[in-house]
């Protein structure tokens, strides 16, 4: 028997990577597309994809910081670093074939609250933690 046979499993202890968000309408109800639940799967924060996207957004900050060149539209400027984030940290959409596919989705103003719940899931760790594992 090797060490590695004897090691400790601490797999019970750590988040998983991906995580799988059902989006709701503004007025509470769940979003559905053609009578199937729209959900949102999400690579969580313990991910190397969700590291890539949160390393490109602060690129991003900081090139705007230290550059000084105001972008002549500063909303749409960060509306699109933000769409580019959700983008990166989306692995895919379910059952909302949005024309354009998850970048367009996320950057269409009058879907914003698809984007701020997939923002609310990722900020909640224990939406990618599986409390009956470590029990």
């Amino acid at each position: 028997m090797t060490k590695q046979d004897n090691a400790p499993d601490f797999s019970a202890y750590l988040l998983s990577t991906t995580g799988r968000v059902e989006i709701s309408l503004p007025n509470g109800n769940p979003m559905l597309y053609e009578g199937a639940r729209v959900a949102v799967n999400v690579y969580s924060p313990a991910s190397p994809e969700y590291a890539r996207a949160e390393a490109a957004l602060n690129r991003a900050a900081s090139q705007r910081l230290m550059g000084g060149n105001r972008p002549a539209n500063e909303a749409e400027d960060e509306a699109e670093i933000d769409a580019r984030f959700l983008a990166s940290v989306t692995s895919s959409v379910e059952n909302f074939p949005y024309p354009g596919g998850i970048p367009a989705m996320y950057r269409e103003r009058r879907l914003r609250y698809i984007g701020e719940q997939v923002r609310a899931y990722l900020r909640e760790q224990s939406n990618f933690f599986d409390s009956s594992k470590a029990s």
